[in-house]
């Protein structure tokens, strides 16, 4: 690659990497650089009832190979079933503790192999965190919040690096927060802050990782509405007022003055993580409803 800090007038039309510009795909329908068939996924905590398993769905109904993962061995499986059962597929679910740094390099093993030698996409959306004022946090939910929404993630892009590299191509996803852009977060502080870490993860990553055809991206989704959170609503305690004063609070800041669907989200990732981006990198999509405008 030239070095455009030199004298611009020396070089030539090729020396702007006009070889790599994906002139092929002018010619082809976004459908088809949407499908997925014959690539490999990995999505991360997708054991629960909302991103993950939405993720699963998305990549498995496009033809993806996918590994689901998450420490939830029973919600991981009855959703792999599911995902299974309505595309007619298979998939590769693996039980993994995301906060340790040796069960994450087995992990990426068992998945690379289950994955026939070759991970093409992986989706970072593992998350474990508490709620609550910050000024009240125990050491314990201190560290929760860390190790399982920054350091959890921290590991599986090194790992995830170690596989990508050497076959020269790969596709990442972070999955961020709108949090990360707000000034209002109330009991999700250190969360919020966790979440801002990565986007500075992605933007670095992106950067670095690039010249080894490793495209890195995130996307920051906002309210995601699952059964779960309906329930705090229709059976509300002192224990999870905090959720739903979060959840309350992050409608109001919406443009469209509701909560999001978890498949929503998931198509934005789709397309970061499919043929049809090519010239995306670095960037953490806010996918919120428009909660952040800038």
């Amino acid at each position: 690659m030239a070095d455009f800090r030199a004298d611009y007038s020396k070089f030539t039309v090729e020396d702007l990497g006009w070889d790599r510009v994906p002139f092929a795909d002018v010619d082809k329908k976004v459908t088809d650089l949407m499908d997925f068939t014959g690539k490999t996924v990995i999505v991360t905590g997708a054991g629960g009832v909302g991103l993950g398993r939405a993720l699963a769905h998305r990549f498995a109904a496009l033809g993806a190979k996918v590994v689901m993962n998450d420490i939830n061995e029973e919600g991981l499986m009855k959703n792999a079933k599911e995902v299974e059962e309505k595309w007619n597929t298979k998939v590769y679910p693996i039980v993994a503790d995301l906060e340790n740094f040796d069960s994450v390099k087995e992990f990426f093993a068992k998945a690379n192999e289950a994955l026939g030698g070759h991970i093409d996409v992986v989706i970072n959306n593992a998350t474990h965190t508490s709620h609550g004022p910050f000024f009240m946090f125990t050491e314990d939910q201190i560290d929760t919040t860390i190790r399982g929404a920054l350091l959890s993630v921290v590991y599986c892009l090194r790992c995830a690096c170690d596989y990508m590299i050497p076959q020269g191509y790969g596709k990442i996803v972070n999955i961020s927060s709108e949090s990360s852009y707000s000034k209002n977060n109330e009991n999700i502080v250190l969360y919020a802050a966790t979440k801002s870490a990565m986007n500075g993860l992605t933007r670095g990553l992106a950067n670095e990782l690039a010249p080894f055809g490793i495209m890195v991206n995130g996307v920051a989704p906002g309210l995601m509405f699952h059964d779960q959170l309906r329930y705090v609503f229709d059976y509300p305690t002192e224990e999870n007022l905090g959720v739903r004063q979060t959840m309350c609070q992050g409608v109001a800041d919406t443009i469209c003055k509701r909560p999001s669907l978890a498949d929503e989200v998931a198509n934005t990732v789709v397309y970061l993580a499919s043929d049809a981006n090519t010239y995306i990198y670095g960037q953490t999509i806010l996918n919120g409803g428009g909660i952040n405008v800038f």
